[in-house]
């Protein structure tokens, strides 16, 4: 490729030098020649790779263009845009397909074409061609300039040179004074090929264009220009006839001085030689031109003087034309009805259409915003995404998109083509930032020219945070309104998601339109996720919308009543099966225009869509079959580079028109796709057993041949799916366990999970070899990690222990890797039982593990050990002896990337230091970690940030405090869907009710916590303290039994495991129970032994604010008792302790409620 040059000027003359950037998004390299109102180049599209010829429109600058204060100014952009919508609404084999356009700052407007392979001029082409040939090219442009006069155009520069033959098609080009015909108003065009009544200042017309195809097929069959043009003057006497005013009006005077100051005397286009007409209003023709009479007849009336003498329409000139050499040319082939059903006006939207206008016009002020677009499969949502698309860039906006895939997708596969867009559109893109971007993106480095290093992990904050920070960036250095398109998000990743929320919160500053699409049938509470879109419900199309939509298709005929009566009764008003319907009864008629001339079918679709496969695909060639087949087993995307691999003889330009015609396709920018993915799923229904797995094989190939190095890692994921749904259950763990390591390594812990249970699956079912015992211990071992708080604490124990015994099967390894591997293990093991309540287990775990972190020096071995013996410590309640393991775990956890840990270990770290007496120190790292968590805006680390911080609240007797976090925690829990968070939400909710008095509440909370519990196995983190809480409740509420015997229970059970602080409050509890239940003497001193106990182990933690508490309790219970002096002996000593450690809010609050007992 060439080096990027510099932009230059559109509008000297001299060609722009190769590699050149246009738009920041196409490469140029040589100029293919000059076209109506600009140059053509072949062009690279930086992203994509396809090869175009691009055409750069001559004029001013978009800059300049759009400050339209002048009336020139805007003239100009008014041309640009008028050529601009002809061009996106074209869809026709014999015209020129355009895939894209934009405006670039220093060369100004520009469009990508389709690059014509071998392209020559009709009459080249047809040189020495037999009559029947050249009849057929002239039938080919007949039908395209019947086609787009049946579309409002009138082409208005029709000349050889405008129609050119590739691939024996041919294919009008060169829009660039193209109108619609409704506002057909000022003079353009070659004059050479102009019709006398635009000579004479009349308007353009139909009849005008037919003028010119008239001329061109006179040089066709003559061989000559028809006209003599010896001189102006006599040029201008054989058009207009020699009786005619010779005063030209001022735009045709211009256009025959600009033409007389070049070589009038040289054939416009073939280069042969002309005749000489000064005489009578009848063509002459050469001597040696054997031209049948009847072709004679039918160009002289083409261009007659009189346009009421010539033809009407381009069908009536076909007629004539294979009557005349008695061959068939038929009106309407295949190709050409599609391309009728294909470009259908758009109608029966027009309010939806004005609404999102109006938001992408506040977008294009400055002032973004989001909307959602819903509606059933078929419904028109695309067509309105593609109407919404062209109103963009003719504004000037840059367009992205992205689409949901239902299988097989890559992490963020939405957003591949939106981030390749925007790091192309941005001014800049910093080194760190594309490393970020290389992450998701692998061919990062194509895209920006120039080397790009892996991002290092000590330097990332985490990766969604990450890639949201470099996303952010690009997008403000891009100094023009965007419109972000995401298709299909009923099947949305969650990783996407929420990207997509986050990016809805910054496109109001940005001046970006974020529109999305998915089915309400599937997936009808997403708009409920993404609240902060507007929703916008597409319904079916009512009768008169019907009637438009059928009018546009087939003309005055689709305005039948009868004929729209059935379109509606057939399909209920649904866009896509309108279309179809209309294209049965086409087929069924024979044409367009012979539909509603006889009786309608009553049954037409019952069939159904199997039905509807067999006729599209029948009309796809044999020789491209497995092509489509293999096309479909892939997805909806075509994907061009792996079917030129599979099938390296094929003709993969031809398939793709083919399959276009047949409807089965459709063009999408510079791709192609499946015209909608109920026909994918059709043709791969069709499919036997054994071709789909003949089909899945050559697709995992395909896909690995193709995509290697980074460009790998997103398709791990459709490798492995190709290779199961082949049967290469080998293979497919391979890839399944490749693309959960790319997963983790992103923190999309949803996919990985699935993606290792495909693969423990896969290695399940493989034949038994080393490679294969390797991988499932690998995938074992780490589903496990990634599952601690998503799963019952069984099933990653069992995972576990089958990963131990396999170490000893795995070949390789000597004593010191197989004691190594086993300390990961138990390393996994500890976090097990850690999370699943079972503290002293997970520290005898990490107590095995630290020697063997020592000796092999294992970063993560050394550090995950620590921090999670530091959090079993402070859920114990030795806060004390946790601190500094939690502490020296921080940084590196950091470079290891575990941002997760890194916020749950520094959550406990603020907790153990508010509860040895450091309050202040304690929050600052709660708030810190709770600040991490929400740049990363992720719902499982702000869950665990606020859960953890809510217990340091209430701890610290900030009970209300305690209260916001915990009900976040529940808000986060369903978003994320963890129940583990959900469980202790609810437990610590309900504790926190208790004591704000409010009974009922707490005693609803716990019991959401039970059910959690019981669910998970009934072993859960903190099992102990919802146990305890439990019995505080019951005392609370008055049942004095049931406090006892729960709180018995408790002290019996988890003070040998060293729980001290579920012991210790236990103890209060039981205590307080014992007291309540005999008040004498003799049982105050029965109980006090449970208070002092309580105290004493609450105190050795430390968590002195709890010591406190009990003190609190004890004194407000004696002096309701009637023991007042040894009451206030009690709540001496809380305050003593309060004080000591300054819990401020404690304080307050146990004189609020020493205060309230008196």
């Amino acid at each position: 490729m060439e080096a990027f040059a510099e932009t230059g000027s559109a509008g000297t003359g001299a060609p722009l030098p190769p590699g050149t950037l246009v738009d920041r998004s196409y490469v140029l390299h040589e100029k293919l020649g000059e076209g109506g109102m600009g140059a053509v180049y072949k062009a690279t599209h930086r992203a994509r790779g396809h090869v175009v010829a691009l055409k750069l429109v001559s004029g001013d600058s978009p800059r300049e263009a759009s400050h339209i204060s002048s009336n020139t100014a805007l003239h100009k952009r008014m041309g640009i845009i008028r050529e601009f919508q002809t061009l996106a609404s074209l869809h026709h084999p014999n015209v020129v397909r355009v895939y894209g356009y934009g405006f670039d700052p220093g060369l100004g407007p520009y469009f990508a074409m389709e690059l014509l392979e071998d392209p020559a001029t009709i009459l080249s082409a047809a040189r020495g061609c037999r009559i029947e040939r050249k009849a057929g090219l002239l039938a080919e442009l007949l039908r395209a300039v019947g086609y787009l006069h049946r579309r409002g155009v009138i082409h208005r520069d029709i000349k050889p040179s405008n129609v050119l033959v590739s691939k024996g098609l041919v294919k009008v080009v060169d829009f660039g004074v193209a109108l619609m015909s409704s506002r057909a108003t000022h003079v353009a065009g070659t004059i050479e090929y102009m019709a006398p009544e635009l000579l004479r200042g009349e308007q353009p017309s139909e009849s005008t264009d037919l003028y010119a195809v008239g001329i061109v097929a006179y040089e066709l069959f003559a061989g000559a220009f028809p006209i003599g043009k010896n001189s102006m003057t006599r040029f201008l006497a054989s058009v207009l006839g020699t009786e005619s005013d010779p005063t030209l009006p001022g735009g045709i005077a211009e256009l025959v001085a600009a033409r007389q100051a070049r070589e009038w005397a040289r054939s416009p286009a073939s280069g042969v030689g002309n005749v000489d007409i000064t005489e009578g209003d009848g063509l002459t023709w050469p001597e040696t031109a054997e031209v049948p009479e009847g072709i004679r007849t039918v160009i002289e009336k083409l261009v007659a003087r009189d346009p009421s003498a010539r033809y009407k329409r381009p069908e009536d000139v076909l007629l004539d034309l294979g009557r005349a050499i008695s061959i068939s040319l038929p009106i309407e082939t295949a190709e050409t009805r599609e391309s009728f059903l294909t470009a259908a006006r758009f109608v029966g939207r027009e309010a939806e259409l004005a609404e999102l206008s109006r938001a992408l016009e506040e977008a294009f002020r400055g002032k973004g915003s989001g909307y959602l677009l819903g509606g059933e499969s078929g419904v028109g949502k695309s067509r309105l995404i593609a109407e919404l698309r062209t109103m963009a860039m003719v504004k000037g906006f840059w367009v992205a998109e992205g689409q949901s895939l239902v299988s097989g997708g890559a992490p963020y596969e939405e957003w591949l083509d939106v981030l390749r867009a925007a790091a192309l559109r941005a001014a800049d893109v910093l080194d760190d930032e594309a490393s970020v971007l290389g992450e998701v993106v692998p061919d990062i480095e194509a895209l920006l020219g120039r080397p790009v290093a892996k991002a290092e992990v000590t330097t990332a904050d985490q990766a969604e945070d990450r890639l949201w920070s470099a996303i952010a960036a690009l997008l403000r250095r891009i100094d023009q309104p965007g419109l972000i398109i995401m298709e299909d998000l009923h099947w949305v990743r969650g990783e996407s998601l929420s990207l997509l929320k986050r990016l809805s919160k910054l496109a109001p500053s940005l001046g970006l339109f974020l529109l999305g699409s998915y089915r309400s049938d599937e997936a009808p509470g997403l708009k409920d996720k993404l609240n902060e879109f507007n929703p916008l419900m597409l319904n079916r199309l009512p009768p008169d919308a019907v009637r438009a939509l059928s009018a546009s298709m087939l003309g005055a005929q689709g305005e039948q009543p009868e004929l729209v009566r059935y379109l509606h009764q057939q399909t209920e008003g649904n866009a896509f099966f309108v279309v179809e319907v209309v294209r049965a009864l086409a087929e069924q008629a024979g044409s367009l225009t012979a539909i509603g001339q006889g009786r309608l079918p009553e049954h037409l679709f019952t069939l159904g869509l199997s039905k509807l496969v067999e006729r599209r695909v029948d009309h796809v060639s044999p020789a491209f079959r497995p092509l489509l087949e293999l096309s479909a087993v892939l997805g909806r995307q075509i994907d061009e580079k792996v079917l030129k691999w599979a099938f390296s003889e094929a003709d993969i330009e031809a398939f793709l028109m083919e399959g276009t015609t047949a409807a089965v396709l459709e063009s999408v920018g510079a791709g192609f796709r499946f015209s909608h993915d109920k026909l994918r799923e059709g043709i791969v229904a069709r499919l036997s057993s054994e071709r789909c797995k003949e089909l899945h094989t050559l697709a995992a190939e395909g896909l690995t041949a193709i995509y290697t190095g980074p460009e790998a890692e997103p398709r791990h994921a459709a490798v492995a799916l190709h290779w199961s749904l082949a049967g290469r259950d080998e293979e497919a763990g391979k890839h399944y366990l490749a693309a959960a390591v790319y997963a983790m390594r992103l923190h999309i812990h949803a996919d990985a999970r699935r993606n290792l249970d495909e693969a423990l699956g896969a290695t399940a079912r493989a034949p038994d070899s080393s490679e294969n015992r390797a991988r499932r211990f690998d995938a074992l071992l780490r589903r496990a990690q990634i599952s601690v708080i998503s799963d019952p604490a069984d099933d990653n124990l069992a995972r576990l222990e089958e990963a131990e015994k396999l170490i000893s099967t795995l070949t390789g390894l000597d004593a010191n890797s197989i004691e190594h591997q086993r300390a990961r293990v138990v390393f996994q093991r500890g976090r097990v039982y850690y999370y699943g309540g079972q503290p002293l287990k997970a520290v005898q775990c990490y107590r095995e593990v630290l020697p063997v972190a020592q000796k092999f020096q294992d970063p993560e071995l050394l550090a995950l050990p620590s921090s999670m013996l530091g959090m079993a410590l402070v859920t114990q309640g030795h806060s004390l002896r946790a601190g500094p393991l939690l502490k020296q775990a921080l940084d590196p956890l950091v470079t290891l990337g575990e941002l997760h840990e890194y916020i749950r270990v520094r959550t406990f770290y603020g907790v153990s230091l508010i509860a040895s007496g450091r309050i202040e120190e304690g929050f600052q790292e709660l708030e810190g970690a709770n600040e991490r968590a929400a740049q990363m805006d992720q719902a499982s680390a702000l869950g665990i940030a606020r859960v953890v911080r809510g217990a340091g609240h209430f701890f610290a007797w900030d009970y209300a405090a305690a209260e916001r976090d915990f009900r976040d925690v529940l808000r986060f829990a369903e978003q994320s869907g963890a129940a583990v968070h959900r469980y202790l939400g609810s437990l610590l909710l309900g504790w926190t009710l208790s004591h704000l008095g409010r009974l009922d509440e707490a005693a609803a909370a716990a019991a959401v916590a039970d059910e959690v519990l019981k669910a998970m196995g009934g072993r859960l983190v903190i099992t102990d303290w919802f146990l305890a809480s439990k019995a505080e409740l019951a005392f609370f509420k008055g049942n004095i039994e049931g406090a006892a015997i729960g709180a018995e229970q408790v002290a019996s059970t988890f003070g040998p495991q060293g729980a001290i602080l579920s012991t210790g409050v236990a103890e209060r509890v039981w205590g307080l129970a014992l007291g309540a239940r005999d008040s004498s003497p003799e049982g105050i001193a029965a109980a006090e032994p449970h208070i002092e106990k309580s105290v004493k182990m609450l105190s050795e933690g430390p968590f002195y604010c709890d010591a406190a508490r009990t003190d609190l309790f004890w004194a407000l219970r004696l002096r309701s008792w009637g023991y007042g002096e040894r009451a206030e002996e009690s709540y001496r000593r809380a305050v003593e302790t309060l004080q000591k450690y300054g819990y401020e809010k404690a304080l307050v609050e146990a004189a609020r409620r020493w205060g309230a007992a008196r």
